[in-house]
């Protein structure tokens, strides 16, 4: 049992290896920036399987209780940090795909979210000189999972529905390819969580652990394989959103110059409150700005608008 063990484990770290070198690699040929954050994602992704792994293998020894102790603190921390180290990088990936700045809109809330998660880390730690158990850490940790594996599918289908904007159809393919990559396992760990313990068989238990970091690693390579030297979406968006020649359709649709700055952020994936606070003026206003937009185009939606200015 121990060597089937030993060989799933050394063949799913072959496996995240290889993703983060390919990963590199290709980030020299395709979109650097994107594939970049990328790796990131990946490279956290497997740090804390490693860790959680390494934590599990360190409470098999019996040491000092200090030892012990200090040990599990330090390995739980990193774990923890490392978690949020994921969120964040995934959350800079979807940035860089859809030319948006998510972090900055959310940064508030997130300080006040770390304040309050630390200081219930910092209460859990002290449970267990005082009380000999660990209940509030290892809550947390299952909570902030299950935020982790939400939060991923919904940047997800997020990021499904934003594509709808670009119209290449292309690379409207590639991205959704990519979310798939991530929901995929994601869904599949969500539910081994749902499920957890009705294995009872260690091996199998940690056959299907192994899989998950394994199969989520190859559908990455596969993934850069075959889009990593094509995938230059963001160049090429922000390239048609800076060159393409207005002038044709604004004197066809007899557009004003508010419109056109209007039709440039809802391009751009903003809302209409997101426009308003842009241009200074009432969501209201935008809102009657959308439906004249839409009368003098003949479109009735943004995705139509979208692919009626960046062809």
């Amino acid at each position: 049992m121990k060597l089937f063990i030993i060989i799933g484990l050394l063949i799913t770290l072959l496996s995240s290896i290889a993703s983060i070198l390919i990963i590199a690699h290709y980030s020299r040929i395709g979109d650097k920036k994107l594939l970049t954050h990328l790796n990131y994602v990946i490279f956290y992704l497997n740090l804390i399987w490693y860790l959680g792994l390494i934590l599990q293998f360190s409470k098999t020894f019996r040491l000092n209780y200090l030892i012990e102790t200090g040990s599990e603190i330090l390995l739980s921390s990193l774990l923890f940090i490392t978690r949020f180290l994921f969120l964040i990088a995934f959350f800079k990936l979807l940035e860089q795909i859809l030319n948006l700045k998510l972090l900055k809109q959310i940064i508030s809330p997130l300080k006040i979210a770390a304040i309050v998660i630390i200081s219930i880390w910092g209460i859990g730690w002290l449970e267990i000189p005082v009380f000999g158990s660990n209940g509030i850490v290892t809550n947390l940790m299952i909570y902030t999972d299950i935020l982790i594996f939400v939060s991923i599918i919904i940047i997800c289908f997020y990021l499904i529905f934003q594509v709808k904007l670009i119209a290449d159809q292309q690379s409207r393919t590639i991205i959704i390819r990519l979310s798939m990559v991530f929901i995929i396992p994601i869904a599949l760990a969500c539910l081994k969580w749902i499920i957890g313990g009705s294995f009872k068989n260690e091996l199998i238990e940690r056959f299907i652990l192994h899989s998950f970091v394994f199969l989520i690693n190859g559908l990455i390579i596969w993934w850069v394989l075959a889009y990593g030297k094509s995938f230059k979406i963001i160049q090429s968006y922000k390239k048609e959103m800076k060159e393409s020649d207005y002038s044709k359709l604004i004197s066809k649709y007899n557009i004003s110059k508010r419109e056109l700055d209007v039709i440039q952020l809802i391009c751009e994936g903003k809302t209409n409150k997101e426009i308003a606070d842009k241009l200074f003026i009432s969501v209201d206003t935008v809102k009657d700005h959308n439906n004249r937009i839409f009368q003098k185009t003949g479109v009735t939606n943004r995705t139509q608008l979208a692919r009626l200015f960046y062809k």
